[in-house]
C-alpha cells in the first residue's frame, strides 16, 4: 500500500502545475505546431510552433523558413476564452524584412487548452513604420 501510494503522489503533485513548458514536455522536446494565417490577402504559415505557460502567462510563437515570426503573449492567462490586443494579450509580428508589427486592435480566441497543446485563432490589425497590415488566423500548437 505504501509503496502504491509513494508512486501516485509525485503524479498528482506535476500534473497539478500551470507553468507547463517548464516542467510538462509534452510532445518529447519536439518544436511543432500549426499556425496558418493571412496577411492583407497573402497565406503565411510557420513551418514551427510552440507554446509555454508560465507565471499565468502563456506564449503562442511561430515562425517561418524566410525569417518571418508570430508571438502572442497573453498576460494573465486565465485559460479557454477570448482576450482582448493589448491587453491582456500582446500580439508581434516580425516581416522577413525585419519589420515589427505590434497589433494595435484585435483578438485572441483559445478554444482548446489540453494537457499537452493549446488551439485558437486570432485576427488583428498592427502598425509599422513601412505600413499597416490585418492578420489572422489560426494556432495548434504543443507545449514545450
Amino acid at each position: 500500500m505504501k509503496v502504491l501510494l509513494l508512486a501516485i503522489l509525485p503524479a498528482l503533485f506535476f500534473s497539478c502545475d500551470r507553468d507547463r513548458g517548464i516542467i510538462f514536455n509534452g510532445n518529447n522536446g519536439q518544436t511543432y505546431g500549426i499556425i496558418d494565417a493571412s496577411i492583407n490577402g497573402y497565406n503565411w504559415s510557420a513551418n514551427q510552433g510552440s507554446a509555454t505557460e508560465f507565471n499565468f502567462a502563456l506564449t503562442i510563437y511561430g515562425s517561418a523558413s524566410d525569417g518571418s515570426s508570430l508571438e502572442i503573449v497573453i498576460s494573465p492567462y486565465n485559460g479557454v476564452g477570448t482576450y482582448s490586443a493589448n491587453s491582456p494579450a500582446r500580439i508581434t509580428f516580425y516581416d522577413a524584412d525585419g519589420s515589427q508589427y505590434n497589433a494595435a486592435t484585435g483578438t485572441v480566441t483559445v478554444t482548446a487548452d489540453m494537457v499537452d497543446m493549446v488551439q485558437g485563432n486570432f485576427s488583428f490589425s498592427a502598425y509599422s513604420s513601412s505600413q499597416p497590415i490585418d492578420m489572422s488566423g489560426t494556432f495548434s500548437v504543443y507545449f514545450q
